[in-house]
């Protein structure tokens, strides 16, 4: 391992930078900022490992007074729609991407789970899960592919402080069947 040059990106004083999420192609990251409700979109050098700011974008509701406490970040596979949580506003935050240039736009804000913490999209891009800390409830929604936009389709109880979605894809396996037939 060699250390980059420079070592080290600073955040911003006060923002609290979180979860980084990197595109599809590893021409952009995007980070998360807890503290300050923002979204910082880099461009990513993969040959040296160079990060270098070309955004930050508020990701908050109109109207929000209170202090930002953001929790999760995930793209769509096709790199097209982000999508954010905070948790005190129990919202949900949706950007679209120009895969271009790596620009956020923010498009909407969809009320969500009380606290909402972990989200995950499912690998097809059709599906966005949500969980509610403090609601103890997921929310399945369904992502319009050309716009990016929630519909809300689902909501399961869960245990006490759901804090992570993980989506999983499990392939059927003939291993029994085979075993089965072989020993027969």
């Amino acid at each position: 391992l060699v250390p980059n040059d420079p070592p080290v990106i600073l955040g911003r004083p006060g923002s609290g930078p979180r979860h980084p999420v990197f595109s599809s192609d590893n021409r952009f990251v995007y980070c998360l900022n807890e503290l300050d409700g923002s979204i910082d979109a880099f461009a990513f050098d993969a040959q040296c490992g160079a990060l270098a700011l070309k955004q930050t974008i508020n990701m908050m509701p109109p109207g929000f007074d209170d202090k930002p406490w953001t929790a999760e970040l995930r793209l769509r596979p096709d790199g097209r729609f982000l999508y954010a949580t905070d948790r005190r506003s129990s919202t949900l935050a949706v950007l679209a991407v120009d895969t271009a240039s790596g620009g956020l736009t923010l498009i909407d804000h969809v009320p969500t789970e009380i606290q909402p913490r972990g989200m995950d999209i499912d690998p097809s891009g059709r599906w966005l899960v949500v969980a509610g800390q403090r609601s103890a409830h997921v929310t399945v929604y369904a992502i319009d592919p050309a716009s990016g936009c929630l519909r809300a389709c689902q909501r399961h109880e869960t245990g006490k402080d759901p804090i992570c979605v993980e989506i999983v894809t499990i392939q059927p396996s003939n291993t029994l069947r085979s075993n089965a037939i072989s020993s027969a």
